[in-house]
């Protein structure tokens, strides 16, 4: 709010909501102190200035005394260090060595022909760019976070940054690239976006002196973002080599989604991918081949599987009427969602009051989130028992708005990552809570 909503009484709203803020810092004080810890104790205000000035520096680069706040006390009892800065220099050498030394020998030969020419890369300081090719379940993730492990094993920072948030968990000290790299949002207006990153801020320094960046899920990101952190990193390491002289590995697959593209059409999307940029011709590329899930488990069929989707990103499986059909061998055809359901759920009227530990094991996938809420619906109508519904706030904050927002268009809306109007539950079925968290919380350091 302080850093893009241009308040104007800051102070009136961190005096109204301190207690708050600091609420979190105060029980671990008192469970570490006893209750002796007052609520107005200084040291207690203090830690949760410095919380809030490292967040505020990391989303505008600047600290709380630029937006009207208090700036917290560097004190002996309360040093605050570069959260970013030490969240990627403080892993443990040992727990990086034994990640090393326990998974290496389980490489395969590709895998290690990889692993080796990023290292040497790495260690040659020669800048290289390459990107893996890896289709799903070829050992993608296992080998890259090996990489990782190495190089910080050295003592040498490795960022892990990835196109979208799911991925990005995958990977130990994983970003989003837009968090780690400030990837400007204008990228359809701006033909050389640079992102938002000053060269004496905490950021900078962390590029300036990382030694291996591992970009995951680089087919879903736009070439125009590429582009922008390759003239980013070139000013802040005062380097005209491509991405700034530090070695980049790309991974993704360009048979899986390719960049969205706002209103655009298919020609948009290839357009924007990073093949269609000029830095695919310095790239080296790499990739792996061996599917891993099917090679280890030993299974024809699964292996089988692996080909035909293969097939299908490639555009080399047989169509009919531009759509697919699957052997019978590996999948089965439903009539409908009714029977769907029934393969996949059997009898759900009777869930409740039984062990449903066995759902965690089976899912229904859909392309789209309002053929999920469907289908969730018509499970929910089977299952016995009354229902109760909840739903969100539907007024508008200054009632001069009550003509231009009607209560009809309020129920409709459906924000992305938000709940919808209406929630359906029933006693006894399983829901889902998800929390967004703060990964670099842990990474100040408190006297």
């Amino acid at each position: 709010m302080i850093v893009f909503c241009g308040l104007a009484h800051p102070m009136q709203l961190w005096e109204k909501y301190q207690r708050h803020l600091s609420e979190d810092f105060r029980f671990a004080a008192r469970r570490a102190d006893g209750d002796s810890v007052a609520e107005s104790d200084e040291r207690i205000i203090n830690r949760c200035l410095c919380s809030l000035q490292d967040i505020v520096i990391s989303i505008g680069g600047n600290p709380l005394s630029h937006y009207g706040l208090p700036e917290p006390q560097e004190t002996t009892e309360v040093r605050r260090v570069g959260r970013e800065y030490a969240a990627e220099t403080n892993y443990d050498r040992a727990a990086m060595a034994e990640i090393v030394n326990n998974n290496i020998g389980t490489l395969t030969n590709e895998q290690k022909s990889v692993y080796e020419r990023i290292l040497r890369s790495v260690s040659q300081q020669d800048g290289g760019i390459f990107f893996l090719d890896a289709p799903g379940g070829t050992g993608k993730t296992f080998l890259t976070r090996l990489l990782l492990a190495e190089v910080r094993r050295q003592e040498k920072i490795a960022l892990a940054v990835a196109s979208s948030g799911i991925a990005a968990t995958l990977l130990p000290g994983g970003k989003t690239a837009h968090s780690m790299f400030k990837i400007p949002l204008d990228l359809d207006i701006n033909e050389t976006p640079v992102c938002a990153i000053s060269r004496n801020s905490e950021k900078a320094k962390i590029l300036a002196e990382c030694s291996l960046i591992v970009w995951d899920e680089c087919t879903m990101a736009n070439k125009k973002a590429v582009e922008a952190v390759n003239r980013t990193l070139q000013d802040i390491r005062r380097n005209d080599h491509v991405m700034g002289g530090v070695t980049v590995l790309f991974c993704g697959d360009f048979r899986q989604t390719l960049p969205v593209i706002t209103r655009g059409t298919r020609a948009d999307e290839v357009g924007a991918c990073l093949k269609r940029s000029v830095l695919w011709l310095r790239i080296e590329k790499l990739s792996l081949t061996q599917n891993m899930r099917a090679h280890l488990g030993g299974n024809p069929s699964a292996q089988e599987f692996s080909g035909v989707l293969l097939k299908i990103g490639e555009g080399s499986f047989p169509e009919s009427s531009n759509s697919v059909t699957l052997p019978d061998n590996l999948c089965k055809i439903v009539a409908s969602v009714e029977e769907l359901i029934d393969l996949v759920y059997g009898d759900v009227s009777q869930l409740i009051g039984q062990d449903n530990s066995w759902l965690c094991e089976r899912a229904i996938l859909t392309p789209k989130n309002d053929q999920a809420a469907a289908i969730n619906q018509i499970i929910l109508e089977r299952i016995e028992g009354d229902q109760v519904v909840y739903r969100s706030i539907n007024t508008v904050v200054d009632q001069m708005d009550v003509t231009n927002y009607p209560v009809e268009f309020l129920n409709s809306l459906a924000a992305p990552g938000l709940p919808a109007h209406n929630i359906t539950l029933k006693v006894g079925i399983p829901i889902m809570l998800l929390r967004n968290l703060t990964p670099l919380s842990c990474a100040m350091e408190l006297g």
